[in-house]
């Protein structure tokens, strides 16, 4: 059984004074680029790995630490109050603490999904999902993925709730990638950045 996740996803704010080295990349295509070397050692750690240099190395480890355990809707940070990110499935309305949730219910839906999420800056992005397809308003909506630069390794015991609590803070959607790259400026985490319009590919991986 996975273990309840901490909802740890608004606990990590910006902080005032911009960081040394701002990674703020964006790929095109997060599956066969190498990710970011700052990224790359921060998963590493997070995860004790020797190496990890794409999302799917990353990937494989989160499933060989988890004996290829899954994510379900049960074990997401929702909220019995309204919060700045929600889901609509059939009829029915999900609030959660982090806007990857929203992306995860998407995944898990046999029918159409909706999601609205809050921007670090107070902005609205909307996205419908449909099968494969995620349709995201703005059309330059972009998503960050991230883990705090110092996260503390895990080890050979990582679960998923080691790896939400280190990531969830630094995963959030944009209205673009100006947007998103101030933000990184602030934030004292490895990041990168991908079309939101990706978003589920990810999440249907994580959720097999």
């Amino acid at each position: 059984m996975v273990p309840e996740l901490p909802c740890s996803c608004n606990e990590t704010e910006a902080s005032d004074n911009s960081k040394e080295t701002a990674t703020g990349e964006v790929t095109s295509n997060l599956f066969d680029e190498p990710l970011p070397e700052a990224l790359q050692n921060s998963l590493e750690d997070l995860v004790d790995a020797d190496e990890i240099r794409t999302i799917e190395d990353w990937i494989d480890e989160i499933q060989r630490h988890t004996d290829g355990s899954s994510l379900s809707l049960d074990d997401l940070c929702s909220s019995d109050e309204p919060t700045g990110h929600r889901g609509e499935v059939d009829g029915d309305t999900y609030h959660f603490l982090c806007f990857y949730d929203a992306v995860i219910l998407a995944s898990l839906a046999d029918s159409e999904a909706r999601i609205q999420t809050e921007t670090p800056t107070g902005e609205t992005v909307t996205a419908t999902v449909d099968g494969d397809s995620l349709n995201p308003e703005p059309e330059d909506a972009v998503y960050s993925i991230g883990v705090e630069r110092d996260v503390e390794p895990s080890g050979e015991s990582a679960t998923h709730e080691d790896v939400y609590e280190a990531m969830c803070p630094y995963v959030k959607a944009f209205v673009d990638e100006e947007e998103y790259r101030h933000w990184d400026e602030y934030v004292d985490a490895a990041t990168l950045a991908a079309p939101l319009e990706d978003a589920t590919e990810l999440a249907w991986r994580l959720t097999p």
